[in-house]
């Protein structure tokens, strides 16, 4: 249903017939799949947990679930939640073996008044 919202937006956008295959309009349009983009944005979002390994809390359950996969896969046309289909995604693509680097942000530095603003707090008092 999504992906016919998305080829009928491109033909208006191209200017392209309606007979005009999704595919092609998608590749002139230089636009990815939407499963393709899913996928993408489910990497990114996996990349971007782990990267900040204690601070966010997602991280405990991103990759989590093979209990749960393995119920849910006796039943039939059954979503998988999102920490079992973001192993899946991860063991498919070869990264559950890659050390993803550590993005924590720095701690600031101490708070430093600039000498102007010394000079104007000065001439208040």
């Amino acid at each position: 249903m999504v992906d016919a919202i998305q080829h009928k937006a491109l033909r208006i956008a191209l200017r392209a017939l309606n007979c005009t295959p999704g595919a092609l309009l998608e590749e002139e349009a230089g636009v990815l799949p939407l499963d393709l983009r899913r996928k993408q944005q489910s990497l990114n979002f996996w990349a971007r947990v782990k990267s900040r390994h204690g601070s966010n809390p997602v991280n405990k359950l991103v990759g989590t679930g093979t209990f749960v996969k393995g119920k849910i896969l006796k039943r039939k046309h059954v979503a998988l939640p999102f920490g079992a289909s973001i192993r899946t995604l991860v063991e498919d693509a070869g990264l559950d073996k890659v050390h993803v680097a550590d993005l924590r942000p720095s701690k600031a530095p101490p708070g430093r008044l600039d000498p102007l603003m010394l000079t104007y707090h000065s001439l208040i008092k």
